[in-house]
C-alpha cells in the first residue's frame, strides 16, 4: 500500500484526515509520498549513529556515577552551553583541582 501525504501547507501530513475534508475554502490534494532513495536512507542512518556515538574518557574507562548538589544557577549556566555540558563541568572540576 502506498503512503500518501497532504500538499496543503496548513494541514498535517495525514491522508485520512485530509480525505474527510471536502469542499469549503480548503483545497487539498492527496498525492503519493515520494519513495526515499536507499542511499539517502543509509547515509541518514550512518549520520545519526555518528552523532549518537558515546564518548568515553581518554583512558577508555567509564566515569563514576555521583549524586552531587550544585546551585541551580551553576547548572543552568553549564546547560546553556549546549550538548556535552556534563563533560565541560567535569573539565572545570579537573582544572579547579589541578588534575
Amino acid at each position: 500500500m502506498a503512503t500518501f501525504y497532504c500538499v496543503a501547507t496548513y494541514c498535517r501530513p495525514c491522508y485520512r484526515l485530509c480525505s474527510y475534508i471536502s469542499g469549503g475554502s480548503m483545497a487539498i490534494r492527496i498525492v503519493p509520498a515520494p519513495e526515499p532513495k536507499p542511499t539517502d536512507l543509509v547515509q541518514q542512518v550512518m549520520d545519526h549513529q555518528a552523532e549518537k556515538k558515546r564518548k568515553r574518557s581518554p583512558n577508555g574507562s567509564p566515569k563514576q556515577l555521583l549524586s552531587l548538589r550544585v546551585d541551580p544557577d551553576v547548572v543552568a549556566w553549564f546547560k546553556s552551553t549546549g550538548e556535552g555540558w556534563q563533560s565541560r563541568m567535569n573539565d572545570a572540576l579537573r582544572e579547579a583541582a589541578d588534575l
